[in-house]
This record gives structure tokens, sequence and C-alpha cells, in this order.
């Protein structure tokens, strides 16, 4: 009975923190900013930023990491697309890197409509192609930036691999107005535990 009750109220936890936490999309026409860096050679060059870019239709950054030619026949290229209908970050890789080491890039000043802060950030799932070689990770996280970091003996992606990074804010305006299911399981929750307290203590 306990275990029942405890299963109804972890449901009914899960669905009022469901009430609050939403996904929302990025500001448009908002302005975002990228620093690079790490050991591996970068562009834009790492330590000239941050560097600004409007939120909008297509890719926002351009990045190419560890090449000769600015990513043309060498080196690894990503693509940086803040999407401007959905609460995600899109990474386009092609190519890789020839030598050993890491490279960092940071989003910051993230602003949502409706307004909020960043509280989840969900990577790419199970099925998504993976890269050829090297990780792809986010290393931190706040109210509104994200880091992430790359890194390996070499980092490679087949052409056009997509990694997408989900996000769900905390709206700034929040008012707390849990679905009446939620409401119901919680009540139903407490009662089964009352009910297994009152039988353990008759026996």
């Amino acid at each position: 009975m306990k275990l029942v009750a405890l299963r109804v109220l972890v449901a009914a936890a899960a669905l009022l923190s469901a009430s609050i936490v939403s996904a929302a999309t990025f500001a448009p026409s908002d302005s975002v900013l990228l620093d690079t860096g790490g050991s591996l050679g970068i562009t834009p060059s790492s330590g000239g930023g941050p560097y600004a870019a409007v939120v909008g239709a297509g890719a926002e950054y351009l990045v190419c990491v560890d090449s000769t030619d600015s990513c043309a026949t060498n080196g690894l290229s990503i693509r940086i697309d803040l999407s401007d209908t959905l609460s995600a970050i899109d990474f386009i890789l092609s190519g890789s890197t020839s030598t050993s080491g890491s490279f960092a890039l940071s989003l910051s000043d993230l602003d949502f409509s409706p307004a909020g802060t960043i509280v989840l950030i969900t990577p790419p799932g199970y099925g998504v192609p993976p890269l050829t070689s090297g990780t792809f990770v986010i290393t931190a996280s706040s109210a509104d930036s994200i880091d992430f970091e790359g890194s390996g003996a070499t980092i490679g992606a087949a052409a056009d691999t997509i990694l997408h990074f989900a996000i769900e804010i905390l709206p700034d305006d929040v008012t707390f107005a849990p679905a009446p299911n939620a409401l119901f399981l919680l009540a139903l929750g407490i009662g089964a535990m009352s009910f297994a307290r009152r039988r353990q203590r008759a026996r």
C-alpha cells in the first residue's frame, strides 16, 4: 500500500512540475552572444569575442575548428542555429579535426518569449546520428547561458550531422495553477499514505 501511495505522489509531483516548466521560443530579433575557446584553433577566434548575432531563420553562427582553409577542405565545420520557432539549439557538424585537443563554445544573453530562465536542457537522445569520433557535451549552464565543449584525439562527424538540444524554461510570470488531475492524484496519494499508517498502527 505504501509503495502504491508513493507512486501516486510521484505521479502527482510530475504533473505539478509539468504545469510550471514549459517550452518557449528564443525571443525573435534578439541579440545573443558567442564566446569561443579551447586548445584547438577556432574561428571566430578564441578571446576575440563575444560575438553578437540576431536570432532569426537559419544559422546564427558558423564556427570552424582546426582548419587551414576556413573549413573549405579540412577541419570541423559547425553551424549553430538557435530556433526562432522552438526552444532548441541545433549544432550542424561536418568534417573532422586532425589533431588532439578541445574547443569550447559559450552562448550567453539568451532571452526567451515568454520571458523566463533555463531550468532543463535535454541533449540529443538515442537514435541521433553520433559523432564519428570525439565528444560534444554541455559543461555548464545558468539562467541565460549554456557552455559546450568538444574534445578527443579527433572530433568528427558525417556531413550535416545535427545535434539537437531542447530547452525548457521557468516563465518569469508563472502563476501556479496545477491541473485538476494533479490535485486529484495528490489527494489520493496523501489519503493512501494515511490509510497505510492507520493499518500499521492497528496491527
